[in-house]
């Protein structure tokens, strides 16, 4: 019999960016993370089509862990690492 995982808690989108800029603020890179954050909310707030509003979201998620150094290449197209 397997264990049982522990369910995954899904935080709201208010408290992940609280935690996000709690973090930048200790890396001193808040100011960027903000940046960050108002260049992809506009985006999606004139985004009519969803694949592509979904698409905008996850490049926005790969810049975000790039500035913070979460992941070491956050960028790929078709499996070659982008800088």
């Amino acid at each position: 019999m397997k264990p049982k995982q522990p369910k995954k808690k899904i935080i709201k989108e208010d408290q992940s960016r609280k935690a996000l800029f709690a973090i930048a603020t200790r890396m001193g890179c808040q100011v960027e993370l903000a940046q960050i954050f108002n260049r992809y909310d506009t985006l999606l707030r004139n985004c009519a089509n969803q694949s592509e509003a979904n698409n905008i979201s996850l490049l926005g998620i790969a810049e975000v862990n790039k500035l913070m150094n979460f992941v070491k290449n956050a960028y790929s197209v078709d499996g070659a690492n982008v800088e």
